[in-house]
């Protein structure tokens, strides 16, 4: 399985929609039909990265996704989701991450959305 950014940005924008306190699983997470197993794998790699805190239990039904539970977002998911979360930035983002096979690590996903940022706001890139 490949991370799928828009996967990731679906989960970090479900925890910030989500109340004080609540927890969230992985059902209530948007995504297309047949990506329940990507949006649990997803969810476990955004809490190791320290984006999310997240448990995640051991499914008895090997062909359930495992059920996840989101107990919210932290400083550095809300940072990432910060450059992120426009829409306009977010296409632009995708438009760059499709030149290059539609992946790339964290770290540059956040640079090209943040020149893209810098672009919409009129400043020096």
């Amino acid at each position: 399985m490949k991370r799928n950014p828009e996967i990731i940005r679906n989960i970090l924008l479900a925890c910030e929609r989500a109340k004080p306190l609540e927890q969230l699983s992985n059902a209530d997470v948007e995504c297309d039909s047949g990506q329940e197993w990507e949006v649990s794998e997803h969810i476990r790699l955004l809490d190791e990265a320290g984006f999310i805190r997240a448990t995640i239990s051991k499914e008895l039904n090997p062909q359930s996704p495992p059920t996840c539970y989101i107990r919210g977002i932290t400083w550095d998911g809300y940072e990432y989701l910060d450059t992120i979360r426009d829409p306009e930035i977010w296409s632009k983002t995708k438009g760059s991450l499709a030149k290059v096979g539609g992946t790339l690590s964290i770290e540059l996903i956040m640079a090209i959305a943040k020149q893209a940022v810098r672009e919409k706001l009129g400043l020096e890139v």
